[in-house]
């Protein structure tokens, strides 16, 4: 994966690890998606002082944002808050909509009983503390899976 040709999400951005982690290693683009207006002051902050241009912060409602989409991504990264109401509706509005690039990947830390082993475009899971799950954007020509090393 050339992450230089990537468009990358980051929902729930929280600090901003994530978005400035694959910025910094010369993502094509980085959308993070932050409610909390505290967090997305932090990382409007950290994005200006860290020059990093290729960063776009929203301070939205994941899900209102997940139902008009500005564009498609070739990765998705999602680490909603463990309580949230609406949790196990967010598979869903990322992979049945035009947000995920057909063949590509999202990332999801979500609780470990939240298994989405059973989602028809899962590819692996990686148990840690948390469980980082991978499912794919379906795809009409075969491709081997994405491969994360913990």
């Amino acid at each position: 994966m050339d992450i230089g040709t990537l468009d990358v999400l980051d929902l729930f951005s929280g600090t901003g690890s994530i978005a400035y982690e694959f910025a910094s290693r010369g993502a094509r683009s980085v959308v993070a998606v932050e409610n909390n207006p505290r967090h997305h002051r932090f990382i409007s902050q950290t994005v200006r002082e860290l020059d990093l241009t290729n960063v776009e912060v929203l301070r939205a409602d994941v899900f209102r944002y997940l139902l008009k989409p500005v564009q498609g991504f070739d990765l998705i990264f999602a680490d909603p808050p463990y309580s949230h109401p609406r949790l196990a509706d967010l598979p869903g509005l990322v992979l049945d909509g035009p947000l995920l690039l057909p063949g590509d990947t999202s990332f999801w830390s979500i609780p470990p009983n939240m298994l989405l082993k059973k989602h028809p475009r899962f590819l692996q899971i990686r148990n840690t503390e948390v469980s980082i799950q991978l499912l794919q954007a379906s795809d009409p020509s075969p491709r081997s899976p994405v491969s994360v090393d913990p």
